[in-house]
């Protein structure tokens, strides 16, 4: 149910479903509501496909939490990095590539950094599984990421059942306490950073935010004027996290 609604509301959802109201009307007769359905449809896309459109939203929503220098990042008991990014790639594990990188996965190279800079002495990966998607969890994935970069076992600590932030946070949580630990670095998306350290904070623990994966700087340097695969995607997602703010909070 909530995945067919974000697809219905992306821009791209939403134009695909003008599309075939106006092929419905067209059927029936009604031109000229056919006509406004398909400018709707063809404006509507390429709008949310423009660099500038897309980045002024992102910058919108990214601009709560502006990236800190990394010498600035206090010190905590934990750095949480939110799944999202890794998935099982589908392809037999002895190819070395059975791990799918996802959009978002610098949440996971920018907790390794904070770990080596000595700001945490543990790492909690967060992120479930679902079937659909492969046979391991987000959490496992990044686990398999985290040991390529030489970082221990020990120092990782694995929720592998949550599905959406609200259980990021709340199974992450008592994780968290079964090991006394209070104080967090946060880190996941710039735009979904609001929104988890809602849930984070709700759950009682002092969290420190650490927003990585910034979408509007790289839209900036886009022609303006044309409209553009990634632009839309960044779109896309925006919308997935507005009606995730909106909705599902």
């Amino acid at each position: 149910m909530e995945k067919g609604i974000i697809a219905l509301i992306s821009p791209l959802g939403t134009a695909l479903l003008a599309a075939l109201l106006c092929g419905w009307a067209w059927w029936l007769g009604r031109r000229p509501v056919a006509a406004c359905l398909a400018l709707f449809a063809f404006s509507w896309l390429w709008l949310w496909s423009l660099p500038p459109v897309a980045g002024h939203l992102a910058a919108s929503i990214e601009a709560d939490h502006a990236p800190m220098p990394l010498a600035a990042i206090p010190h905590a008991d934990a750095i949480v990095v939110l799944g999202g990014a890794y998935s099982d790639s589908g392809l037999d594990p002895d190819s070395g590539q059975e791990v799918e990188f996802g959009e978002a996965a610098e949440r996971l190279w920018f907790a390794i950094r904070l770990f080596r800079a000595g700001k945490a002495p543990r790492i909690l990966l967060s992120g479930g599984h679902d079937p659909d998607q492969g046979k391991f969890s987000e959490a496992d994935a990044m686990a398999g990421v985290a040991a390529d970069f030489a970082i221990a076992e020990g120092a990782l600590l694995r929720e592998g059942a949550s599905r959406n932030t609200r259980e990021n946070a709340r199974f992450s949580a008592n994780l968290l306490r079964r090991e006394g630990i209070d104080t967090i670095i946060l880190v996941t998306s710039a735009s979904h950073m609001r929104r988890a350290l809602v849930h984070f904070s709700a759950e009682g623990l002092a969290v420190i935010p650490a927003p990585t994966d910034y979408q509007a700087p790289r839209l900036a340097r886009k022609p303006c004027c044309l409209p553009d695969a990634e632009a839309l995607a960044v779109s896309g997602q925006m919308f997935k996290e507005l009606l995730g703010q909106w909705i599902w909070p």
